[in-house]
């Protein structure tokens, strides 16, 4: 496997690419125009920036696939399924499992590919008082296991308030245990033990392991939607900096929604390639955001500080 480090060629190969510099321009602020084309092609947008345009094109690809009439009927069924198990007593997983899918669509803009019927069902189920209580419960279970050391679980308590804050259903949660999921969330074991869930499936790709088993992307939207990323240390938000920022990293969720799109028979595939495509997402959100923080900023101080002097006006030029 090619080192996780070694992305200096492929974001050379981005900054060259015409099509993509131009995408990129974009989201710029209007009064930085460049004078022309010739100008345009020597202006260097940040790393941040054309590794958006790598996932934006990977994350193109992956959409087309799920507007698959057979996937969209498998995800819809799995989460008709989930949140009707989820609405039962001594179901808590159902309604994670639910949640997570439902939150995937949302962020993936397919929800409203399920026919009118199919979405009133869905809603009906998921904002069902009962459904939402075992959804809580089942997040607190896992933050007591995750307090104890248990890094899988406090991950999945992770995720689980994750997908109460990108969806519609953290406002149907009392105040109180609002409060309560965010103290919760932001404790410091929890923290420490969802980074080293995430640590430890980087290590194991690191050295060619299962990339199918790795959750490592997951992880990392999840730290950044949970606002957790700015809870980390400076050497922990590096190491989640570093894997994002490597095109590889792409690859491997990317073959993983491949993995789950192409089984056949089997009903929550569909809803693990949306969880793959939410988080893909979110991550290119994050570098997109980022990316044009830098890129205004840079091309603010050269258009105060141009590098090439203007020549003096013919009038103050000496005569001799």
């Amino acid at each position: 496997m090619e080192q996780f480090n070694d992305i200096s060629k492929h974001v050379e190969k981005a900054q060259g690419d015409k099509a993509r510099f131009l995408k990129s321009k974009e989201g710029l602020l209007p009064h930085f125009e460049f004078p022309n084309q010739e100008a345009q092609h020597e202006k260097q947008f940040s790393k941040e920036t054309l590794l958006a345009d790598i996932y934006e094109e990977k994350i193109d690809q992956m959409k087309k696939i799920m507007e698959s009439p057979i996937l969209l009927k498998s995800a819809c069924e799995d989460l008709v399924y989930c949140s009707e198990k989820g609405r039962e007593g001594g179901c808590e997983s159902f309604a994670l499992d639910a949640l997570c899918t439902y939150s995937a669509i949302l962020n993936s803009g397919f929800f409203f590919h399920f026919s009118p019927e199919k979405q009133e069902e869905i809603k009906f189920n998921i904002h069902d008082s009962d459904f939402i209580e075992n959804s809580y419960k089942n997040f607190t279970e896992e933050i007591k296991w995750g307090r104890k050391g248990g890094s899988g679980d406090a991950s999945y308590a992770l995720w689980t308030y994750s997908a109460f804050t990108t969806s519609d259903l953290f406002p149907y949660l009392s105040q109180e245990k609002r409060r309560e999921m965010e103290s919760a969330i932001f404790d410091p074991l929890i923290i420490e033990a969802s980074y080293k869930y995430f640590l430890s499936d980087i290590q194991a790709l690191e050295v060619g392991g299962d990339v199918f088993g790795s959750d490592a992307f997951r992880a990392c939207a999840s730290f950044i939607t949970s606002d957790v990323f700015t809870r980390l240390s400076e050497e922990k938000c590096e190491k989640i900096e570093s894997t994002i920022s490597n095109p590889i990293f792409i690859e491997i969720p990317y073959q993983y929604f491949l993995f789950n799109t192409g089984v056949k028979d089997s009903r929550d595939s569909a809803s693990y390639a949306f969880r793959t495509l939410s988080s893909l997402i979110t991550v290119k959100d994050y570098l997109r955001e980022k990316g044009k923080k830098i890129d205004d900023e840079t091309f603010a101080n050269e258009a105060l500080n141009p590098t090439e002097k203007i020549p003096p006006r013919p009038e103050t030029r000496n005569n001799y």
